[in-house]
């Protein structure tokens, strides 16, 4: 229990392959269809929310205070359902594919 809980006191990045690192410095991060009350994805979003990597978290009915809770670590909650995430995605790609609006 000692270790698992030394793991989120470490420098996240660093236990990483340095191409995933390096790619992930230029990327968002974003979670779908995960379970927030599983603590190693809490202990995850934490050190991320404490980064610059400012992850997205797509929950749909999310509760408020759960909302509320993230909100304040700097993780950006959308409660859209899955299906409408992606689709306004795939329009959005659409488009700027196509050389539109955004």
């Amino acid at each position: 229990e000692d270790h698992y809980l030394d793991l989120f006191q470490s420098d996240v990045m660093s236990l990483m392959p340095k191409p995933v690192a390096a790619r992930l410095k230029e990327s968002y991060v974003l979670f779908m269809g995960c379970n927030l009350r599983n603590w190693s994805l809490r202990g995850l979003l934490y050190r991320l929310a404490r980064t610059k990597y400012r992850p997205w978290l797509i929950q749909p009915q999310i509760r408020e205070v759960e909302k509320e809770y993230w909100r304040g670590l700097n993780v950006r909650v959308l409660d859209l359902a899955y299906d409408e995430f992606l689709l306004n995605l795939s329009v959005r790609l659409t488009n700027t594919l196509a050389g539109g609006a955004q």
